[in-house]
């Protein structure tokens, strides 16, 4: 299990070394006229994560996405 407990650049040696602990990050899309949050996700700042995301949006969407 990964937790969130701070930026990888403050985090001690012995807390990098066992990959226990992360940075965390909240992916979210807004409508920018209902201001409703049509998706989100919660992962690490990487390819597989926007991904997950874009794909789990572009199937909650009727229309093209910009």
């Amino acid at each position: 299990m990964r937790f969130g407990h701070s930026v990888a650049r403050n985090r001690r040696t012995s807390r990098k070394r066992n990959g226990a602990f992360g940075d965390v990050w909240t992916w979210t899309a807004i409508d920018a006229d209902t201001k409703l949050v049509c998706c989100w996700a919660i992962g690490k700042r990487d390819w597989e994560t926007a991904h997950y995301f874009v794909s789990d949006l572009e199937q909650r969407l009727v229309n093209r996405i910009q």
